[in-house]
């Protein structure tokens, strides 16, 4: 009697290792370029990343923060 092959996956750790690989071959890439590259790809990826961060859409909450009434503090009472 032979027991069956069970492959058991905790928290979504394929996809995490799968990640992982791709930032491992991203270290690798950078470990191979001459130190005189390294300011440049520097700041593409500062840029990158920034880019990224700015193109979000904001929440609903944090557009409700934006919003200001222009009225008097009794404005309501006066109704």
């Amino acid at each position: 009697m032979s027991i069956p092959y069970v492959k058991i996956v905790y928290n979504n750790s394929e996809k995490k290792r799968g990640k992982m690989n791709t930032k491992e071959k991203i270290q690798a890439e950078i470990n191979s370029l001459n130190e005189e590259y390294l300011d440049e790809l520097y700041l593409l990826i500062k840029d990158f990343t920034q880019s990224k961060q700015h193109s979000k859409k904001p929440s609903f909450m944090s557009t409700l923060k934006q919003i200001k009434i222009d009225a008097p503090e009794d404005f309501a009472a006066n109704l």
